[in-house]
């Protein structure tokens, strides 16, 4: 946090562009939630065909206070539903909630993309701005620095470094504000759904991210060793490039060559890591996510199968797709 707080001034430059892609990564959210909803009645028109057959007039619910909003929301859609397909017919009906689903997915997109397109800005103009600092300061700089570092860490930093810092300001763009506001949304609206099937994955959900962040904590502690070991190899280059001429009068050209195997080596023995580690990742995490799955899938399942009809087939398999619609923002904060 401290670090990246050096950096304000610079993402303050771009605050424009900032705040209209967080007010479409709001929208995107939102959407995201809504158009999720439309699952429900379109899947109960689906599997109550009998019951379409029996619809009577429902009058509106009655308000019973915040604490009963969930109740209050849940009997108003099935009550509008309800006549609406009295007025309609259930085809008709369907058809028009696809519509309106479609159009909720499309503006979910919509939302995404214009999110991205002013969010480029700033991940871009920060980069920028980042390395013109750094030029200016590294022109300033005394010839006695440059003496104790190595030139090709220094062009590392303009290049990788500099892509490194954009990631992480970008990121904790997203984790401090998109990322929250979709968790808590889905958490909203999980709960109102089913208390129970809700506190089952809070108890199952810790165990298995838990095993998956091993994974990736693992693979980060590589990566960031392969990535110094690059940038001395640089280094190694440059220095042998402006070298050369007292390379070959002191006849050292087998003992550069030694050095920069044994860094290749090393280098090839880090790659090689983070690249096993990266393909035991996706693997490792889809097993985890079935295993995750089919617990929930087991308990929502039995929730179903109670005779109280505490859960309904069309419910459950709308709760399962805000469900994961959470779970990647989750394991990004």
């Amino acid at each position: 946090m401290k670090s990246l707080k050096q950096f304000t001034p610079y993402a303050l430059n771009y605050k424009k562009s900032l705040a209209i892609g967080l007010l479409f990564n709001f929208l995107l959210v939102l959407f995201s939630l809504v158009s999720a909803g439309t699952l429900m009645p379109i899947l109960k028109i689906m599997f109550d065909k009998e019951k379409l057959q029996q619809l009577q007039p429902m009058a509106p619910p009655v308000y019973k206070g915040l604490f009963h909003i969930d109740e209050y929301i849940s009997s108003g859609i099935n009550t509008y539903l309800n006549n609406w397909m009295l007025e309609l017919g259930p085809v008709s009906v369907l058809g028009w909630i696809c519509l309106i689903g479609g159009g909720l997915f499309m503006m979910k997109n919509i939302c995404r993309y214009l999110a991205t397109y002013f969010m480029a800005n700033f991940k871009n103009g920060i980069v920028r701005s980042l390395r013109e600092a750094m030029y200016a300061k590294l022109l300033r700089l005394d010839i006695a620095y440059f003496s104790a570092k190595n030139r090709g860490d220094l062009i590392s930093r303009f290049s990788s470094d500099v892509s490194v810092v954009q990631e992480a300001l970008v990121a904790f763009v997203e984790v401090a504000f998109r990322d929250p506001l979709m968790i808590t949304g889905s958490l909203i609206v999980l709960f109102s759904i089913s208390t129970k099937l809700t506190i089952f994955i809070f108890i199952a959900l810790p165990i298995i991210g838990t095993l998956i962040s091993l994974v990736g904590n693992s693979l980060k502690r590589n990566s960031k060793k392969a990535q110094d070991q690059e940038g001395h190899m640089l280094a190694m280059v440059e220095e042998g490039l402006h070298g050369l001429k007292i390379i070959k009068i002191f006849n050292a050209t087998h003992q550069f060559i030694h050095r920069f195997q044994k860094g290749s080596d090393l280098w090839h023995t880090l790659a090689n890591k983070v690249q096993r580690r990266k393909d035991l990742a996706s693997p490792f995490s889809e097993t985890l996510g079935v295993i995750l799955f089919l617990l929930i899938l087991w308990f929502g399942g039995s929730l179903i199968l109670q005779d109280d009809g505490f859960m309904k087939p069309e419910v459950f398999l709308t709760y399962l797709v805000i469900f994961f619609q959470m779970v990647q923002p989750t394991k990004e904060f």
